[in-house]
């Protein structure tokens, strides 16, 4: 066999073993996709049987109710008005409402039920509705009669009642009360089986507020054979037949004996009298014109065309190659170190990035205030030349609280506004928070500007500045809303933060005797850290409180925001207990309203804003999350046990540290008795301070998955997952969360006695040694 043939055999089966592979190839890229298809088939089925068993098991529940509802109507009164409890099965009492003792329902019950019994007499139909009382939950419906209106009142053995006739259902099913829908919220009825927490979740409306939710068991059923296989299977069948039948081809020609090609034999070339023209790699080199048949020749390669010049890629940049660190944009605000990750150049980026969102939003211009920091004029200087940059224009407000500011958004010509401030923090820190469109960014929101600095995707434009001072104004706004009903001594400790000058001014207007104590705006904090959360910068005012004989102290952080009170005692009272004296002023004028506090704050809140009449909403700390779910709600009034209060009564719901304080003075004022007195009538736990342990970014977030499936760390309790998780007993409650702003978990406790603070804090220790054995617990 000549070199010819065993290459042109090596070149053959080469290639048919390319083909062959190549083939092959597909086939398994086939599979990979038929595999995928298959899931979403997989998906598809669980989805559609979540939604048939939560139709299935709303029916079987809207069918009890409608029994209970039967027989409650059905029933006959005599002219005496006789005990019903025998006739209507499983109700705790039954009462008929008239007039003359409707008067007490709120009293007696909450809220709910006086509404309840309200809207019947006018004539409006009602639904059961669960009220807590205590550690109990009860169901109320009331309907007419002729005597009046039939109150009945349900406990948990008609809820039993209700979880039985749906227990035979596998899977996890949860009966909640909620107002918005979501069925992770609310008053939770029952919550039985065993989800799978892979499983598709599916809710279903019971009747107006009660929401039915499923979620299949981990041994679900899956769809039968020819059900999963239907849509592929034909295709299944066309393709292997396919293959099978390229690989018997592939290996007939690999074995058939190939046809021995003739010898090459060189060729003299004969001269041409033309001028020859540059050869072209497709001319063959041995070419003879004058030979009068056709030589056979092997392949020969043809060099790849050159490729067309593509388009430049996109600029790609990474985390390392952008100007501005990543993690100075935090869940609420953006804070760094000053000259090492807030410069002047990162500022000038950030008013580019952040005056161009403003122009994406249909916006042209933003109103600009600063703290009383070192460095914030300055950092304001370079952000508003980038702001000008991207064509976004400044109402330049100067140096004021936080809260001057997010009144200028609601109240001048715009609604987007940025304050330079570095709140309480550590006095080489400064940062921004940012209100875009009368609401404060967050978390993706305050990432989004980074990206645009990433990518570059600024706006340009003509824009200017203009000079606007707000500070009488404000004054003028809190005073008119304010009225002081007697003579006050104050002690007012700003910390040398920025509220102090317009603190003394607003309560001097408002007739208080004002004591001042730092009051003067110097960005070196030469007297304590402006942060009245630690108590140890309370000291100064607990000893001018009692020196003085006054009547009040208040204390503001930073940038004013915030505020922390001391009674008449010296007694520092915390801003749960701040946010019930709120309450009890509020809900009077506001029932039926929703009450907002966060995950730290006291377990008594929830059944005093029932007892008001109120809706108790448990929210995510942080004044950013605070807000948005206030306006979301359009809540009355809310708090953080940070000393955040958000006010919606006769208020814009912004968190404002002299405002919080004027209302909290208000209402004393209206009081007889001492601040001392007022506070000491309001339920108090003994509670620790806020706990930090130290860990990593992603750890934190991973440790509280994993208590969150720890069985043991809640048995017994009712575990709330707002937030972290917060769980509670019947005489305290432990909670543990991700830090949003630095590497570590947060914890708090607090119980009816320092035993139960020691009990609950032994079951947490215990959990977290579970998953986490080296980590360093300070209890």
């Amino acid at each position: 066999m000549t070199h010819a043939t065993t290459g042109q055999r090596t070149l053959t089966s080469a290639a048919l073993i390319s083909r062959a592979l190549l083939a092959l190839l597909i086939c398994a890229a086939f599979a990979l996709y038929l595999y995928g298809q298959l899931s979403k088939v997989r998906e598809a089925y669980d989805r559609d049987s979540a939604q048939q068993a939560v139709a299935q098991l709303a029916e079987t529940i809207q069918s009890e109710i409608a029994q209970a509802m039967q027989a409650q109507s059905s029933v006959e009164l005599n002219d005496a008005g006789v005990s019903l409890n025998a006739a209507i099965p499983l109700a705790l009492s039954t009462e008929i409402i008239r007039p003359e003792n409707a008067e007490d329902l709120q009293e007696r019950y909450n809220f709910v039920v006086q509404d309840m019994v309200n809207q019947v007499s006018q004539g409006e139909a009602v639904v059961p509705e669960a009220v807590r009382r205590g550690d109990s939950t009860e169901i109320f419906w009331a309907t007419p009669t002729p005597e009046g209106v039939l109150l009945v009142r349900y406990g948990e053995d008609w809820i039993t009642r209700l979880a039985d006739s749906v227990r035979g259902t596998t899977g996890g099913i949860r009966l909640v009360q909620t107002l918005t829908g979501n069925t992770r919220e609310g008053i939770t009825l029952f919550s039985i089986g065993s989800p799978d927490p892979e499983a598709p979740l599916a809710s279903r409306r019971v009747h107006s507020v009660w929401h039915i939710s499923y979620q299949g068991a981990a041994d679900r059923p899956g769809p039968d054979a020819i059900t999963l296989l239907m849509p592929w299977g034909g295709m299944m069948i066309l393709v292997a037949i396919a293959v099978l039948v390229t690989l018997a081809v592939l290996i007939r020609q690999l074995r058939l004996p190939i046809a021995e090609a003739p010898t090459l034999r060189p060729v003299r070339a004969t001269p041409v009298a033309t001028q020859a023209s540059p050869k072209s790699h497709h001319e063959l080199p041995y070419a003879d014109e004058t030979v009068g048949h056709q030589v056979d020749l092997p392949d020969v390669e043809e060099p790849p065309e050159e490729p067309e010049a593509a388009p430049p890629p996109e600029r790609q940049v990474s985390v390392q190659d952008c100007p501005v660190p990543q993690h100075i944009f935090r869940a609420y605000d953006i804070r760094g170190l000053v000259d090492t990750e807030l410069t002047n150049d990162t500022l000038v980026l950030l008013g580019r990035a952040i005056g161009s969102e403003v122009r994406a939003r249909g916006g042209e211009r933003i109103n600009l205030a600063w703290d009383g920091r070192l460095s914030s004029q300055r950092l304001a200087n370079h952000l508003q030349e980038g702001l000008l940059n991207s064509g976004c224009s400044v109402n330049r407000l100067g140096m004021l609280p936080t809260g001057a500011l997010y009144w200028a958004t609601e109240e001048l010509d715009t609604r987007h506004g940025v304050m330079i401030t570095g709140s309480h923090n550590p006095i080489e820190y400064n940062g921004l928070k940012i209100v875009m469109d009368g609401l404060p960014m967050a978390e993706d929101e305050l990432l989004s500007l980074w990206y645009r600095i990433q990518r570059e995707e600024f706006s340009t434009g003509y824009a200017g500045a203009r000079n606007d001072d707000i500070y009488s104004d404000y004054i003028e706004r809190i005073e008119d809303d304010i009225q002081i009903n007697r003579d006050l001594t104050i002690v007012l400790d700003a910390g040398n933060g920025v509220a102090g000058p317009m603190a003394v001014d607003l309560f001097r207007e408002l007739g208080a005797d004002v004591i001042e104590l730092f009051c003067d705006v110097d960005g070196h904090f030469p007297n304590h850290h402006p942060d009245p959360g630690e108590e140890e910068n309370l000291e100064y005012l607990r000893k001018s409180v009692l020196s003085n004989g006054a009547d009040l102290g208040l204390a503001f952080d930073g940038d004013g925001d915030r505020v922390a009170v001391m009674d008449n005692e010296g007694n520092v009272i915390w801003p749960d207990r701040l946010l019930m004296l709120l309450i009890e002023d509020i809900l009077p004028r506001k029932p039926g309203s929703d009450v907002i506090f966060d995950v730290k704050s006291s377990r008594h809140l929830a059944p005093l804003i029932n007892r008001l009449g109120g809706r108790p909403i448990m929210w995510k700390t942080g004044h950013s999350l605070m807000k948005r779910k206030l306006k979301e709600l359009k809540a009355s009034v809310g708090g953080e046990f940070s000393g955040h209060f958000y006010i919606g009564e006769r208020w814009y719901g912004f968190d404002c540290g002299l405002y919080a304080g004027a209302r909290i003075v208000e209402i004393l004022s209206s009081r007889n008795a001492s601040a001392a007195e007022v506070f000491s009538a309001l339920p108090e736990d003994v509670s620790t301070a806020e706990i930090t342990i130290n860990t990593t970014e992603d750890r934190k977030f991973s440790l509280i998955t994993q208590l969150a499936e720890d069985s043991e760390l809640r048995s017994g309790a009712v575990v709330h997952e707002t937030d972290g998780l917060r769980i509670e007993y019947p005489d305290g409650w432990g909670l543990i969360r991700a830090s949003n702003t630095t590497p570590r978990l947060t914890l708090r406790f607090a119980g009816d006695r320092p035993e139960t603070i020691e009990r609950i804090q032994g079951t947490m220790k215990q959990a977290l040694t579970r998953y986490a054995p080296d980590i360093q617990i300070p209890f």
